[in-house]
């Protein structure tokens, strides 16, 4: 019994350790893919506001129709209502502006819905 509980102890070390690694790689690669993201964004926010976007505005209905719909409305349910399905830079806006909205604390995400924060 001494020398499974031994072997068992070492896998159980090793499992632990092989898990702190894997975190913190996968911590390192969400920050690589935040900055990627956030690139991403600037050059469709910029691609929106060249093409005659209003940000603010189109945050601003964002949070009304939200209002209106408390159970939450999905990206695809934002899109339609902005008449934006279909047309790339519209959609882009759209996403953009929920991006926006979500890091700055106004609106949350469950699964696939958006909410208001309240």
């Amino acid at each position: 019994m001494g020398e499974l509980d031994a072997y068992l102890t070492q896998q159980l070390s090793r499992l632990k350790k092989s898990r702190e690694d894997l975190l913190t790689r996968r911590l390192k690669l969400q920050k690589e893919l935040d900055a990627v993201d956030r690139e991403i964004d600037a050059i469709y926010a910029y691609a929106s506001v060249k093409a005659g976007a209003k940000p603010a505005n189109k945050r601003q209905r964002i949070i009304e129709l939200l209002q209106k719909n408390a159970s939450g409305l999905s990206r695809r349910e934002f899109l339609e209502a902005f008449g934006a399905k279909g047309s790339g830079a519209s959609e882009h806006s759209v996403s953009n502006a929920l991006a926006a909205l979500k890091k700055q604390g106004r609106i949350r995400k469950i699964g696939r819905k958006y909410l208001p924060t309240d």
